[in-house]
């Protein structure tokens, strides 16, 4: 004796992905997410990765070094002081090296603007990498920020995982993770 509807079809719960939808709002040019979306690089396990990464960075030393005879020589000097001790004249060195690493890891690039005076460097400046545009150009490349172009030897560009097709722009983490970040969202559910 079967139970009655053993050989029926059962309805099977079918479990919508959630919708990443981006619209432009007409009045304010706001962007407008679905409610509870979360970007991933502001995921709670992702940050938590990048800061741990970011933290360690930022703690460790920088050397200027000089390649001698008997093998590199550290070099102090004002430029190592410079890059090492104090280099940006709003924030500690620490928190210099933690958003380097973060827009890299983030964003897949950091863009560094050297402030000089007398050929000095006066202040190191990070920009915003959402007003950070590359473009190609033959075998090299320019960086635009706002509405000024820059060549790349006129500013530091840290790129973090180079792209396959454009070596210059770096990719990031967070294209890398997304499928562990889903994985983890549907353990969790």
């Amino acid at each position: 004796v079967f139970p009655i509807g053993l050989f029926q079809k059962s309805k099977k719960r079918v479990r919508a992905d959630p919708v990443k939808i981006w619209m432009i709002g007409s009045d304010n040019n706001e962007i407008i997410l679905p409610q509870g979306y979360v970007p991933l690089e502001k995921n709670e396990e992702v940050r938590t990765c990048i800061h741990k990464i970011a933290d360690m960075v930022s703690s460790m030393t920088i050397m200027l070094m000089e390649n001698g005879d008997n093998g590199d020589v550290r070099i102090r000097d004002e430029l190592a002081k410079k890059i090492d001790v104090t280099p940006n004249n709003h924030m500690t060195r620490k928190n210099f090296i933690y958003k380097i690493v973060t827009d890299m890891l983030v964003r897949g690039n950091a863009v560094v603007y050297p402030e000089t005076s007398n050929k000095l460097i006066e202040n190191l400046v990070i920009w915003d990498m959402n007003k950070v545009h590359f473009e190609k150009i033959g075998n090299s490349y320019a960086i635009r920020y706002g509405v000024s172009t820059f060549e790349p030897d006129e500013v530091l560009h840290f790129p973090c995982i180079p792209d396959d097709d454009n070596p210059f722009i770096g990719r990031g983490m967070i294209s890398l993770i997304e499928g562990v970040i889903t994985n983890l969202n549907q353990a969790n559910a």
